[in-house]
């Protein structure tokens, strides 16, 4: 119960995000843009899939952290993609105007 409230209290942390991006991926495919969404999606998983590895058995300079560390990829890769959607919706709202 410990382990699976640490990995529910980050994840629930980063939703705000999460909601934010699933609204910016809307307005790309109903925009008729598509590909840009499922490219940033795909980035972010394979983000999600080095992160993993490094955070849950401490790879590399990491400290392993377990549960928390899956945790804490899942956050970060879409944290990431987020920030990463946002630059292309920033970028594509200043050359329509």
């Amino acid at each position: 119960m410990e382990i699976g409230s640490i990995y529910t209290v980050i994840i629930l942390g980063s939703n705000s995000l999460i909601m934010l991006l699933f609204i910016i991926n809307a307005i790309f495919r109903s925009s008729g843009d598509a590909a840009i969404s499922m490219r940033v999606l795909w980035l972010a998983n394979i983000i999600n899939i080095i992160l993993d590895p490094c955070l849950i058995f401490g790879i590399g300079p990491l400290p392993a952290l377990g549960v928390k560390g899956a945790a804490i990829a899942t956050a970060l890769g879409r944290d990431w993609l987020f920030f990463i959607n946002s630059f292309y919706f920033q970028r594509q709202k200043t050359s329509k105007n």
